[in-house]
C-alpha cells in the first residue's frame, strides 16, 4: 500500500486569528493539500492493520471538534 504524507503548498499559509468563549486564537501554517483526508484516513487503516499507534491521537481530534464547536457556536449555528 502506498504511504501518503502530507506536503504543504508551496507558499500557501493560512493565517487566523479570533476569540472565543475560552479566549484568543491566532496562529499560521502551511495549507496542506484537499488530498489531506485520504491522507489520515489512509494512514489510520495502516495503524489498525499493523496495530500500531496512529501519528495523531484521538484527544487531538476531539480538540478540533471542540474547536470547531466553538465555531459555530461564535456564529450563533448548530453544527447538527
Amino acid at each position: 500500500m502506498e504511504n501518503h504524507q502530507p506536503r504543504a503548498h508551496s507558499n500557501s499559509i493560512l493565517k487566523y486569528e479570533g476569540k472565543t468563549e475560552s479566549g484568543d486564537l491566532a496562529g499560521s501554517g502551511a495549507v496542506y493539500d484537499p488530498d489531506q483526508f485520504v491522507t489520515e484516513v489512509t494512514h489510520f487503516a495502516n495503524c489498525i492493520l499493523q496495530n500500531t499507534e496512529p501519528a495523531t491521537p484521538g484527544e487531538e481530534g476531539m480538540k478540533d471538534l471542540l474547536s470547531v464547536e466553538e465555531i459555530y457556536k461564535a456564529v450563533g449555528s448548530s453544527m447538527a
